[in-house]
């Protein structure tokens, strides 16, 4: 019942953000601040809503980073960068990205997870901080300013398996 109350809590704090795609990476400097300014947590978990978790399974993995700084944690990945209007995962932004147009690594939006320090530089950088079309690629982007530890893990990686995962898509 506890956790349903802190959910329901922090989503209240979000009603006033737009649910549109062009705006998730903006909501996600919203969620990591607001997340950060209310609760004391050591980690904080950025999860999309067509994902189901295993809690007893996301305490135990995140148990054994406990009492570490910097981390961001997340199933990793990179890629081409999408320059065509109209297709998925289009970035206007392209060009930035240089000639190769390959993102850097990141983690999956579908879930990933910051620790305190993470989330407090967020919160208190907000206003400077650079978004792009998605926000994988916008939180992966603030990642590379600062000293964080990346951990990429396969059980964080959100598919229809269960087998051996925290996460699953819904």
């Amino acid at each position: 019942m506890g956790q349903k109350k802190l959910l329901a809590e922090l989503f209240t704090g979000l009603d006033d953000h737009e649910e549109t795609d062009e705006e998730l990476s903006k909501k996600a400097k919203f969620f990591f601040s607001k997340a950060v300014q209310n609760w004391d947590a050591e980690f904080y978990v950025k999860v999309d809503k067509d994902v189901e978790l295993d809690l007893e399974e996301l305490i135990e993995f995140l148990e054994s980073f406990s009492g570490q700084n910097s981390l961001y944690i997340g199933c990793m990945k990179s890629g081409e960068v999408v320059s065509e209007v109209g297709k998925q995962w289009y970035e206007p932004e392209w060009w930035k990205f240089g000639d190769e147009k390959s993102y850097f690594q990141h983690a999956m939006g579908s879930l990933f997870i910051l620790t305190r320090n993470i989330a407090l530089y967020i919160n208190i950088n907000s206003a400077s901080l650079k978004t792009y079309a998605h926000e994988d690629t916008s939180v992966g982007s603030w990642m590379m300013g600062i000293q964080a530890n990346y951990i990429n893990d396969y059980r964080l990686c959100c598919t229809s398996s269960t087998q051996d995962k925290v996460c699953y898509l819904d």
